[in-house]
C-alpha cells in the first residue's frame, strides 16, 4: 500500500486546499485504510489481467495521481499530526517531573 501513496508527479504538498480538509475530517483513519486496501486489490488485478498494459497502467496511474494520492495524503498528514501530539505530549510530561 506504501508504494502506491508515493506521487508519480514528485512529493505532495503538506496541505490540504479547505474542501479537501472538510471531506478529510468526515472520514476515519480506517475507512480511508480500507479504501486504499480496496484500491491496491483492484490496481493488482488490472495489473494481472490487462487487454492493454499501457493503455490500463496509463489510466490507473492517472486516477491514482488524481483521486487514490488525496487519501494518502489525508493519512500522512494525521500520522504526522498524531506523532507531532505524542513528542509534546512527552515534551510536557518530561518537565513536569524534570521541575518538581
Amino acid at each position: 500500500m506504501e508504494l502506491h501513496c508515493v506521487s508519480q508527479q514528485g512529493v505532495m504538498e503538506e496541505s490540504l486546499s479547505e474542501e479537501e480538509e472538510v471531506i478529510a475530517k468526515r472520514q476515519s483513519s480506517g475507512a480511508i485504510r480500507e479504501m486504499l486496501k480496496a484500491w491496491e486489490t483492484v490496481a493488482s488485478y488490472i495489473e494481472k489481467h490487462r487487454p492493454h498494459i499501457v493503455v490500463a497502467m496509463r489510466a490507473r496511474n492517472l486516477y491514482h495521481d488524481n483521486a487514490v494520492s488525496q487519501f494518502c495524503q489525508i493519512l500522512k498528514l494525521r500520522q504526522k499530526k498524531s506523532l507531532q501530539t505524542t513528542i509534546l505530549d512527552y515534551s510536557n510530561f518530561s518537565q513536569l517531573f524534570l521541575h518538581t
